[in-house]
């Protein structure tokens, strides 16, 4: 009983870090190579993919603590952190990539995400 408890903290604890850092990188590229990430040369659509990921981690850890179907956490998590990732191709744009990158990382996000509802929703009606 107390390993599940500290193990539930230390899952709560990961998730506030990687979600904490992965918005910071995210919303303020320049503030997080500022004051954690100072690896000449500065490079914002880097940190906006890093935070994505991040955000995807913390994602993943969160959600495992509100649910224990590993299908669901998995491809919700997945689809969150594409999710970011296909913004940070839209907010940089301006900074080089393809014209079909944002399009097809928002595509996949989609599909991430429908499939981690479709599974919610089965979920639901097995416990129903």
């Amino acid at each position: 009983m107390v390993g599940t408890r500290i193990t539930m903290v230390v899952t709560a604890l990961g998730a506030a870090f990687f979600l904490s850092l992965g918005v910071w990188a995210f919303a303020a590229p320049h503030s997080f190579y500022d004051q954690i990430a100072s690896f000449p040369p500065y490079n914002r659509h880097l940190l906006h993919d890093a935070g994505a990921f991040q955000i995807g981690i913390g994602a993943a850890l969160l959600l495992a603590l509100l649910t224990n179907d590993a299908l669901f956490v998995a491809l919700a998590a997945a689809g969150i952190g594409s999710a970011v990732h296909a913004a940070s191709h839209v907010i940089d744009h301006d900074l080089g990539g393809k014209d079909t990158d944002a399009p097809l990382l928002a595509l996949l996000a989609l599909l991430l995400l429908v499939g981690a509802a479709l599974r919610w929703a089965a979920i639901r009606a097995t416990r129903a």
